[in-house]
């Protein structure tokens, strides 16, 4: 389903840099939620499941695209 963003409203592109544990993917998502209440043009929530683009080679990257698009269904529901 695609949501067309109204041309005349704010909206929101906003979540945590990279996909974390399940329990602050959704509290971040359930405020976002809260919040979007208030943004004319909704909310987008947009968080990291491959994080490719770091300085330090060995900073943790994100979990992965299956586990991470699991991640992101359960902050949907």
């Amino acid at each position: 389903m695609a949501f067309v963003f109204p041309r005349d409203a704010l909206f929101l592109i906003a979540g945590p840099c990279v996909l974390e544990s399940d329990e602050l993917n959704v509290r971040v998502g359930e405020h976002l939620a809260r919040l979007a209440e208030r943004v004319p043009g909704g909310i987008v929530y947009k968080a990291s499941f491959d994080k490719a683009n770091r300085s330090n080679p060995g900073a943790a990257r994100g979990p992965g695209i299956d586990e991470g698009l699991a991640a992101l269904d359960r902050v949907r529901r």
